[in-house]
């Protein structure tokens, strides 16, 4: 790749920091012209940043014997409200790691950088964020849609990562991070086939970069990454979840949360087969491949079911990342709104569009309970 790649980062919270470092090193060892960009939530983080950081992000690898990593400065570091004022130049790459209850507002002041040449990354928790962003943002709804289908992706990290202070970020656990394509559209088939997956990444470069970034990446097919969302969504719904409620970071679950963990999955794996949005990969299978599908390194009719999603949650959660404290525990004590709505809630919410709220108790009780923790926060920190 010899042209010079301008990326924007929306949010540069324990994701958007390691995926910033990631672009950054990645840049150097390749010797590929990487802009990177990240985006603050306003003028005055923006000067935080700088005057007391230098533009730069601190990384613990607790993975690796707690080893330090400071970043070089993000010179070209900007904030929603300056880059607002600056409609000269329109964004190329946009990659979004804002919480999803924030995605909405934190757009609206860069929509019109943005056209239906901008390639989109999401790199979020939950689920259900595309039907809230056309709902919320006018913008990317109908024909005259800002979003180029085409360019709009998704990414499920499965890295640990939390963090205590400003711009200084504990790398807990080292998984991967997969992207694919993010079909949204009614209209469109969630199956891809390989000739489908092989045509973005020879044509994309934004997509081929991101594939290159040493955070174990791997571009995948939607029908692939949508198995890989839902063993994280149910990672994110208990561990995320229990964490915040009983106040505990992910290791101190290993042994005693069998219970919990497994009411809640067998919630969602009766719930989400039931959406015309999750039904087609429950019945995908590895014997269509004169369709020129891919074949699928877990089959989803296996990794889909209970006796190995209750496995993986608690491998992936409880040892894996069994030093991370989860993002909505962290949330809970800064006495920050959490995602709750998108994860647990979201399994609350498609029952209430099919009026089956009874196939949602527990999960709807883990809401609640969330809620409650974070408003007792609140009044302690009062």
């Amino acid at each position: 790749m010899s042209n010079s790649i301008k990326i924007h980062i929306l949010g540069l919270g324990s994701i958007g920091g390691i995926v910033a470092n990631a672009l950054q090193e990645y840049s150097v060892a390749s010797n590929t012209p990487i802009k990177i960009i990240p985006i603050l939530r306003n003028n005055s983080k923006l000067d935080y940043f700088s005057k007391n950081h230098n533009t730069q992000i601190k990384i613990t690898k607790i993975y690796e014997d707690n080893k330090q990593i400071t970043t070089e400065p993000f010179k070209e570091t900007t904030s929603l409200e300056s880059i607002s004022a600056d409609n000269t130049n329109s964004i190329q790459n946009l990659i979004i790691t804002t919480k999803t209850y924030q995605t909405a507002e934190a757009m609206k002041p860069i929509l019109p950088l943005i056209n239906r040449s901008t390639n989109i990354l999401f790199i979020q928790n939950g689920l259900g964020i595309m039907d809230f962003l056309l709902k919320e943002l006018p913008q990317l709804a109908g024909d005259n849609s800002k979003l180029n289908p085409s360019r709009v992706f998704q990414g499920v990290i499965s890295h640990g990562v939390f963090s205590n202070e400003p711009f200084h970020f504990q790398h807990a656990g080292f998984m991967d991070l997969k992207i694919s394509q993010l079909i949204y559209s009614a209209n469109t088939r969630i199956i891809q086939t390989n000739k489908q997956v092989a045509e973005i990444l020879t044509n994309n470069d934004f997509i081929r970069t991101m594939a290159e970034i040493p955070l174990n990446v791997k571009f995948m097919s939607y029908q692939e990454l949508l198995t890989g969302q839902v063993e994280k969504f149910c990672v994110n719904s208990c561990i995320n979840s229990i964490t915040t409620i009983v106040d505990c970071i992910n290791g101190e679950l290993d042994g005693i949360c069998v219970d919990i963990f497994s009411e809640i999955i067998k919630e969602i794996l009766q719930v989400l087969p039931t959406s015309t949005k999750y039904k087609d990969i429950f019945s995908y299978g590895n014997t269509e491949n004169d369709q020129d599908l891919p074949v699928l390194e877990k089959n989803p009719k296996d990794v889909l079911n209970f006796e190995n999603l209750l496995k993986y949650v608690i491998e992936c959660g409880c040892v894996i990342n069994k030093n991370n404290s989860s993002s909505m525990r962290q949330d809970a004590l800064n006495l920050r709104d959490t995602e709750i709505d998108f994860i647990n809630g979201y399994i609350v919410k498609l029952c209430e569009d099919t009026g089956n709220i009874e196939m949602c108790k527990i999960n709807k009780t883990v809401s609640i309970l969330v809620k409650l923790r974070l408003s007792l926060n609140r009044k302690r920190g009062k």
